[in-house]
């Protein structure tokens, strides 16, 4: 049964070829691990964007002894340093903001209202603008809140 073979995986093919032994060659090196390792691989030959007639021998390196394998260790430099730390951004408080339904004393102070949620336009930390609305009290009549400014729900006695 013949196995096929990836012959390259890129938009582009570089246009020369090597085995894994001239690679080996080519950078210099000795050691026995890592000539086992292409050895057993399987691969019958690499493209590379490197010209064998303007290449000369110790050109390629997987260190920096060697002016290609300064390429190498750049890109593991750049891709082992520390990733600069950024503080958090800062949003600012949101413009509008939803105030649920909630019970709160009439300005008489005789009873409670129902007032409905609705939302409320923030001028500064200590302003809103609030609609106007509708409010119902337990007994069933129905009280006019007019628009205004008003201090911020969570610090308003009425509504």
């Amino acid at each position: 049964m013949i196995l096929p073979k990836i012959a390259a995986v890129a938009t582009a093919t570089p246009p020369h070829r090597f085995t894994q032994m001239q690679l080996l060659t080519m950078t210099g090196d000795t050691d026995a691990t890592r000539r086992g390792f292409f050895d057993r691989s399987d691969i019958a030959g690499r493209f590379l964007f490197v010209d064998p007639a303007r290449f000369a021998y110790g050109q390629m390196s997987w260190s920096g002894t060697a002016p290609g394998g300064a390429i190498f260790d750049r890109l593991d430099r750049l891709m082992t340093q520390p990733v600069q730390q950024v503080p958090a951004p800062t949003a600012p408080p949101p413009v509008d903001m939803w105030v649920p339904d909630r019970y709160v004393q009439t300005p008489q102070g005789d009873s409670s209202v129902v007032v409905p949620g609705y939302w409320e336009r923030r001028l500064s930390d200590y302003e809103v603008y609030t609609p106007s609305f509708v409010g119902a009290t337990p007994d069933g009549n129905v009280m006019d809140l007019p628009a205004g400014v008003r201090p911020p729900a969570n610090e308003r006695q009425a509504p």
